[in-house]
């Protein structure tokens, strides 16, 4: 009776938490793109297709697709949201542009600066961006502004873009060394949130051929906004430096427990298998999309990927294996010296006995948990609202690959050296030396430094808020891991240049 009463209430407690998810959710991240109807290889259908608009395609390319998250225009939306309401900024259009698929095109030989075709495509289909680049030495023919106008209204009518939404064009040139490239620029009327900016569409000319059209947005304070998320680029490299430091102070109890006898290596060595393995399928999955960003002068874009997986295998993937060895060594040996009760259904699966009731217990209070967790977080931000905190829509959104599913997954999986090094050795130790009520407080601080939050926060510091009482939330799916230690952060929103290319 008793253990039937335990598991109602953990019954209970995911329930509610999956009620208050499905609320809260939605309103906590209202910038949330939808309908997402397009995966990766959708948009890279649509994308390529599309770009014979501008020319033949390239003979066996070299593609590249991610999502391209556009932090600094959501935190514009977020500050304009009391002012202009969900409403009317859905009316300027730029919530959709918060997220889109980039698909790039390359020749096999080319450099990562030298892209033929670049496409932009939303989560519904929609086509936002199609660009073509040209040699900036190579020469080309002037083209008169009246031409270049005319030729710009009859490329965005075939597109599809209303023109009427738009007031009159303005030109802007730019000389290069042999040939003169045209803007012609077109003004929403509908204003855009921020005083003084202005946003809008733009046809481009490279000399008199069309090279394609792109959004703008001129933002007076884009610099400002800049150096506010920067707190959030140190971040990324602050996990991956943490690694190398969990796992170095790790290191010191796992030698000397070791040379005890009181620990052994072969549970050890299967979660390394485990964490290593996940963590190099992960990197695989998104190795186009995590090199866009980067660039080596001697490679070319297709090399620069497995440049990429190699340095992030030995720098990153292999570090984190080590870091989960020596958390999983030594938080065994901790946890067996007091609470080796909770131990049973890990001695369960490491034995394959998946159909043992400890198991099946442990399954359901963490998977009730994790519900339990998920919707509390997300009522948290949701009631953190009045005091200014916004958490970034762009940092829950799944990664690039073609597999997001398996992705996640993956992702979870990727967590588990924090997770072990936190929960099985640190909350035990500090619980034993502090008491039960200091112990967990103190391991919650720890948690919100060392663990990858679910979700990050505007102004920065509300990030670490949202990161202490995640412990358990992480096993749900329905918050998915936004860092990976296997991995530079890719799939974090970034500053993007996207709102202001021509």
């Amino acid at each position: 009776m008793r253990n039937a009463r335990s598991l109602f209430l953990w019954l209970l407690a995911g329930a509610a938490g999956l009620g208050l998810l499905v609320w809260a959710y939605p309103r906590a991240f209202p910038f949330l793109p939808g309908p997402w109807s397009v995966s990766r290889d959708e948009a890279v259908a649509i994308a390529l297709e599309r770009l014979r608009d501008l020319g033949d395609p390239v003979a066996n390319p070299y593609v590249v697709a991610r999502l391209d998250r556009d932090i600094l225009l959501e935190r514009r939306l977020q500050l304009a949201y009391d002012r202009q309401g969900i409403a009317g900024l859905r009316e300027t259009g730029l919530p959709r542009r918060v997220a889109a698929w980039e698909v790039v095109v390359y020749p096999r030989s080319a450099l990562t600066q030298d892209w033929v075709y670049r496409a932009t495509v939303s989560l519904s289909g929609e086509v936002l961006e199609l660009r073509l680049r040209l040699d900036p030495q190579a020469k080309g023919a002037p083209i008169s502004p009246r031409a270049a106008r005319d030729r710009a209204d009859a490329f965005l009518a075939a597109q599809g873009i209303e023109l009427s939404r738009y007031g009159e064009p303005e030109l802007r040139s730019q000389q290069l060394a042999g040939r003169t490239d045209l803007a012609v620029r077109y003004r929403d009327r509908v204003d855009p949130p921020g005083a003084g900016s202005s946003h809008g569409v733009q046809v481009l000319f490279a000399g008199d051929r069309l090279a394609g059209f792109s959004p703008w947005l001129d933002d007076p304070r884009e610099k400002e906004l800049q150096r506010t998320y920067q707190n959030f680029e140190f971040l990324g490299i602050a996990r991956i430096i943490s690694v190398f430091l969990l796992a170095g102070l790790l290191a010191v109890p796992f030698l000397k427990r070791y040379h005890e006898g009181e620990i052994g290596v072969r549970r050890s060595a299967q979660v390394f298998l485990l964490v290593a393995g996940s963590g190099l399928l992960a990197l695989l999955l998104n190795a186009r999309s995590q090199s866009q960003q980067l660039s080596f002068g001697f490679a070319t874009r297709e090399q620069t990927t497995w440049v990429v997986v190699v340095f992030l295998t030995v720098f990153t993937l292999i570090p984190a294996g080590l870091l989960a060895f020596f958390a999983w060594s030594v938080g065994e040996s901790v946890c067996r010296e007091r609470w080796g009760s909770k131990l049973a259904a890990f001695d369960a699966l490491f034995q394959g006995d998946l159909t043992n009731e400890t198991v099946a217990r442990a399954a359901l209070r963490g998977w009730m948990a994790g519900l339990a967790m998920a919707g509390g977080l997300a009522g948290l931000l949701l009631a953190l609202r009045p005091l200014g905190a916004w958490p970034l829509a762009s940092s829950v959104l799944p990664g690039d690959s073609g597999w997001p599913g398996l992705e996640v997954a993956l992702g979870a999986l990727s967590l588990l050296p924090f997770y072990l090094a936190v929960v099985l050795c640190l909350l035990p130790l500090a619980v034993r030396r502090l008491g039960t009520p200091a112990g967990v407080l103190v391991t919650l601080l720890a948690a919100a430094v060392v663990l990858p939050p679910p979700a990050m926060a505007a102004p920065f510091g509300w990030t670490f808020v949202a990161a202490a009482p995640s412990l358990p939330c992480r096993s749900s799916s329905s918050s998915p891991p936004i860092c990976s230690p296997f991995c530079w952060p890719a799939s974090w929103p970034r500053p993007s240049s996207r709102s202001t290319r021509w």
